[in-house]
């Protein structure tokens, strides 16, 4: 006796999966960069550091999203911040969070909170996402 079966929609559902799973990491990384705007704690002399956070999203090694929000005025930081986002290992899936400043580990090295506040919560709200 042979018994013959057919699965459908598998490849609907794995897509499914991949939407939910990159909306959910977008929403953290929006967070995340909001956060760390509102967080950082070290004098502002140009803006260019506080305009500069910004992420990406890869799914199975591949960059499915990207934002930079920068103010409009401080184009040299969304540019910097691009170009780090651009030169990133993207494999796997995942978010990665920048500032492309070439100060910004300067800063950091000093104490003061550059990308902390926002990786941080970006952790928290994945953590809250899966259930951790």
């Amino acid at each position: 006796m042979n018994i013959e079966a057919k699965l459908t929609g598998l490849d609907e559902l794995k897509g499914l999966i991949q939407s939910n799973v990159k909306d959910a990491i977008v929403e953290a990384g929006e967070e995340a960069v909001q956060v760390q705007k509102r967080e950082s704690d070290y004098l502002n002399h140009t803006f260019n550091l506080r305009n500069a956070p910004g992420y990406a999203v890869t799914i199975d090694g591949k960059e499915v999203a990207r934002n930079v929000p920068a103010d409009g005025e401080h184009g040299e930081a969304e540019a910097k911040t691009n170009k780090t986002l651009d030169k990133a290992e993207k494999s796997g899936t995942g978010l990665i969070i920048a500032d492309g400043m070439s100060y910004a580990s300067f800063v950091s090295s000093k104490g003061y909170d550059v990308l902390d506040s926002g990786l941080l919560h970006a952790d928290k709200v994945l953590n809250q996402k899966t259930g951790k």
